[in-house]
């Protein structure tokens, strides 16, 4: 059997769609949307306790002292958005770049934007620690596997 186009992820996309760099600019576009709706209900949570009186406006100033425990989660989980999932934006781009995304690369991607999901999920909901962590070093593992998959399709001159 001769194939026409490699088999990469990009195979099973429809004709027209090969590069997969497409995809992933589309899954980029709905994790920025997340992001921001989650940053505006963290904004209402905000402004809804400093209204009931919750916390004092001037704690904005420079973020010291007390706040609310319900606050804090949310503080951590927005700050926690911004360690591990800049480090995978930019091996994102930089295997999109490189022309190495393979069945592989793609793979541990889903893994880490659903260990990000789920990690979100406990977080907000449960905050069970363990699990939490878990979700967490799932989404590193996943992090660190497409580094290493980076660099083997750059020493093997072929997408992973």
């Amino acid at each position: 059997m001769i194939l026409k186009r490699p088999l990469t992820a990009a195979f099973f996309l429809p004709e027209g769609f090969y590069e997969i760099g497409h995809l992933s600019c589309c899954i980029d576009g709905l994790l920025r949307r997340l992001l921001v709706r989650d940053l505006y209900f963290y904004f209402r949570k905000r402004a809804a306790a400093t209204k009931a009186r919750r916390i004092s406006i001037k704690y904005f100033t420079d973020y010291q002292g007390e706040s609310p425990s319900d606050l804090r989660v949310l503080e951590n989980h927005a700050n926690n958005q911004f360690q591990v999932p800049i480090y995978f934006m930019v091996t994102g781009v930089l295997a999109i770049q490189q022309g190495a995304v393979g069945f592989v690369i793609a793979g541990l991607a889903t893994v880490f934007v659903l260990s990000r999901l789920v990690h979100t999920y406990i977080h907000l909901g449960s905050n069970h620690v363990l699990r939490r962590a878990g979700a967490y070093f799932v989404g590193f593992l996943s992090v660190t596997g497409i580094w290493l998959c980076l660099l083997l399709s750059l020493w093997l001159q072929r997408p992973i």
